[in-house]
């Protein structure tokens, strides 16, 4: 099973991506803590919201939506 975690800041794209998800039932973790995405994005230069961590790899906004279409 894909485990798949979501980091939000619930911007409006973010929400897009989220009733996407739901739309296509994929199951999801939401991470909005900024304590928590804040570094990790900048760790990975990740530039915008919202981005995904996939079975360990992390996909940033553009990406994550191809990943979507796929599933």
């Amino acid at each position: 099973m894909i485990k798949l975690k979501l980091y939000t800041s619930h911007c409006p794209k973010c929400i897009v991506i989220k009733n996407i998800l739901d739309d296509k039932k994929i199951e999801y973790e939401v991470i909005d803590e900024e304590n928590v995405y804040l570094p990790l994005a900048q760790e990975n230069g990740i530039l915008s919201m919202p981005f995904a961590e996939v079975d360990g790899k992390l996909i940033g906004d553009n990406k994550l939506q191809q990943w979507i279409n796929d599933n």
